[in-house]
């Protein structure tokens, strides 16, 4: 349970244990990039798959999680294989957010808008 709130939902891995969950991200990490470039063709768009989190950044997250979650640990680290979508330009970005929003294969969790470079992109 979260100590705040996340509008009910609960993403929780079935995990307590780091090694577990690495070795969990290890396994479906080719299917998820599969499916995030099937993702990204339909937007038109570039993906970039991260590195499988290290077990030291996610001993520092179950750390930070510890004051956010009455359960803390583990479970709550969610962000062990992960990818992002590339957009060229922001008008590329603002045409996509509502096949993003009804796109059935991923929900959308966090977003992070790192726009320095799609500014520069428009203009030129």
């Amino acid at each position: 349970a979260f100590k705040g709130s996340v509008e009910g939902r609960d993403y929780s891995q079935p995990f307590n244990d780091v090694d577990d969950l690495i070795e969990a991200g290890i396994k479906t990490l080719a299917d998820y990039e599969v499916a995030l470039q099937k993702f990204a063709d339909t937007l038109g768009v570039k993906s970039r798959i991260g590195r499988i989190k290290s077990k030291e950044r996610i001993l520092e997250k179950v750390e930070e999680y510890n004051d956010l979650y009455l359960d803390g640990g583990v479970a709550h680290v969610v962000d062990v294989v992960r990818g992002r979508l590339v957009f060229e330009t922001l008008d590329d970005l603002l045409s996509s957010l509502g096949v993003i929003a009804e796109y059935e294969d991923f929900e959308v969790v966090r977003f992070k808008p790192k726009i320095k470079n799609a500014i520069k992109n428009k203009v030129n």
